[in-house]
């Protein structure tokens, strides 16, 4: 009773209401109509957002010695026995993957990944992937697999017309869950999207399940950064698709996680912020952001305001002490609708951002190497 008592603490809100529900049900010795299971899942969700905060100031983020670099290599019209490599994870059971072959990886926790190579079809009507080999398959040989992430199948049956085909293998993510915040947004989605694909230096096509407009205005900049090719809308395109490979799935390092002893190319975190001042810093050329450079130049703190109950009180003397300790000031309001490019450049120009636990925070990886979070 004890424990669940204080382990629902930080889930409480709303002035105290949720508590008061959860105190009276272990009063009354009643059923609290869920309100225990709520209160406990969003203790753990605010856990979790926490830990991975205090955790990243202490990533390694330089890559390990010797490093080596790996071509992945994605054939569109081969033999069986050809190898695809779609897979740039070491020590995976899909890191070879020969010709004609389905192989899922369903050794993390968190989330499964299958690989398809040779010709892989979109089958709309059923929402499949459909594999076909060049060899006839031999009777009673079709193969299911379906994931947990993405409720995708590949398997092998009678082939559709492919009406749109493309020369490079498919992504299959999804849009949907809680990708409308912006802490899962990066660190469901676009993280492991690109530990996935980046080996295959944008030559990928994305297929997004619970496609949505909004979504693909507020990444499109990241979205571009991934890919050379369009994005198919896999739950409305009643087209059929061609590709020589799928992946379905992403893989799955950790929050806002890269681990580079588990690539190939040993990849790091400062890679992926790599990536975001590839696609900010051209997107900011025509984004205006009044960010002052006085000559000579001081350090630059940014303070992440945010509004509601997350805020820092004394957020004015916070700032004025940053001043008068010989640091320029900036008040990033997380309300304000600026868009990514926008926030992006504002903090990128801080040596130290400065801010209370929450979704907002996720903007730490817009900060340049060397930079501090408080």
């Amino acid at each position: 009773m004890m424990l669940e008592t204080v382990a629902a603490v930080p889930a409480a809100g709303d002035g105290g209401r949720h508590m008061l529900l959860h105190l009276c049900s272990l009063r009354d010795i009643k059923h609290s109509d869920g309100w225990i299971r709520v209160l406990l899942e969003e203790a753990e969700n605010e856990r979790m957002h926490l830990m991975a905060f205090m955790a990243v100031p202490k990533r390694r983020i330089n890559p390990p010695p010797n490093d080596t670099t790996s071509t992945a290599r994605v054939v569109g019209d081969h033999n069986a026995g050809d190898v695809v490599v779609l897979d740039n994870q070491l020590r995976s059971p899909c890191s070879s993957l020969a010709g004609d072959t389905i192989c899922c990886d369903r050794s993390n926790f968190n989330t499964d990944v299958c690989f398809m190579a040779s010709d892989v079809r979109t089958d709309p009507s059923s929402l499949s992937l459909l594999l076909f080999p060049k060899q006839p398959p031999t009777a009673n040989a079709t193969v299911e697999e379906r994931i947990r992430a993405h409720h995708e199948q590949g398997r092998g049956g009678a082939a559709p017309d492919g009406s749109s085909r493309h020369d490079a293998p498919l992504l299959v993510m999804t849009a949907g869950g809680y990708t409308g915040n912006l802490f899962h947004a990066f660190s469901d989605g676009f993280v492991p999207a690109w530990l996935t694909v980046q080996h295959l230096r944008r030559r990928v096509v994305l297929g997004v399940l619970l496609y949505n407009p909004w979504w693909a205005g507020t990444y499109g900049e990241i979205i571009s950064g991934l890919l050379d090719y369009h994005v198919v809308d896999l739950l409305h395109d009643k087209r059929k698709h061609c590709f020589p490979g799928a992946i379905i799935g992403t893989r799955f390092h950790g929050i806002l996680s890269v681990n580079p002893a588990r690539l190939r190319d040993n990849k790091t975190i400062v890679d992926f912020h790599d990536l975001l001042a590839d696609v900010y810093e051209t997107a900011g050329d025509t984004v205006v952001v009044d960010v002052p450079q006085p000559a000579p130049r001081r350090p630059r703190l940014g303070i992440v305001s945010c509004r509601g109950k997350r805020v820092i009180e004394n957020q004015a003397a916070v700032a004025r002490l940053a001043r008068t300790v010989g640091f320029d000031v900036d008040i990033l309001e997380t309300a304000d609708g600026l868009p990514l490019p926008a926030s992006y450049a504002s903090v990128s120009a801080c040596d130290v951002l400065v801010g209370v636990h929450s979704a907002d925070l996720t903007k730490l990886l817009f900060l340049r190497p060397g930079a501090a979070l408080v």
